[in-house]
């Protein structure tokens, strides 16, 4: 296994960008209720259907495509390339980089919406 800086680089905005979900998520439910439906139809799925489990190259083309949006999906992508020293993965680092830049806005206007 190769941990290098690309690895902890990808770990971190992987942390960043659902810590900053799990911000918005927080801020915008008004329940426990509420946020146990966030976690079924959001967090669970992505959990089974982003490459953690499954081969996403299995599914259909319509379900690959959908996977393919999701954050998840590019953080396995990249920590497993990363770390079995595959190539550097730069679209899916990108992509988590784009996510994390755009839920950490979406963050600071849900907070200071709710002050």
């Amino acid at each position: 296994m190769h941990l290098n800086g690309w690895f902890f680089l990808s770990l971190l905005l992987t942390c960043f960008l659902f810590a900053t979900l799990g911000l918005v998520a927080a801020m915008v439910v008004s329940s426990h209720e509420g946020m146990s439906r966030f976690s079924t139809f959001v967090i669970l799925p992505m959990t089974f259907l982003c490459g953690t489990f499954f081969r996403v190259e299995k599914y259909p083309d319509v379900i690959a495509y959908f996977v393919q949006i999701l954050p998840l999906t590019h953080s396995a992508v990249s920590l497993r390339a990363i770390a079995l020293n595959t190539g550097f993965p730069l679209v899916s680092m990108l992509v988590l980089a784009a996510y994390a830049v755009a839920l950490f806005a979406l963050g600071l206007w849900v907070t200071y919406r709710v002050e």
